[in-house]
């Protein structure tokens, strides 16, 4: 009889112990569920901060080439002023000399 209530308390233990297990597991899985998801979001952000770096990156070296280019323009139109002053001035001398 004493075997018997061991072997019965035995066996009320472990079904204590695998229900325990089995909500612990269950806990772990709906843990394992949540990670998932928030990995999920983050890779989502990751992708979404890559474009916008890249989107970035191309406006900056976009805006790099408009700044050579406008000071390129600047460099040729200076030129092209003290070229036209030149020869406003040459134009007005010989007028000034043939008037004389």
């Amino acid at each position: 009889m004493q075997l018997w209530k061991k072997l019965q308390e035995e066996m009320l233990q472990r079904g204590a112990q695998r229900e325990e297990t089995q909500s612990t597991l269950g806990t772990f899985r709906q843990d394992v569920d949540t990670v998932s998801l928030a990995l999920l979001d983050l890779e989502r952000k990751v992708d979404s901060l890559q474009e916008e770096t890249d989107f970035l990156k191309k406006l900056h070296n976009d805006e790099s080439a408009l700044c050579d280019v406008r000071q390129e323009n600047e460099s040729v139109a200076a030129k092209n002023l003290q070229k036209v002053e030149e020869q406003s001035k040459s134009k007005f001398a010989d007028l000034c000399e043939v008037a004389n």
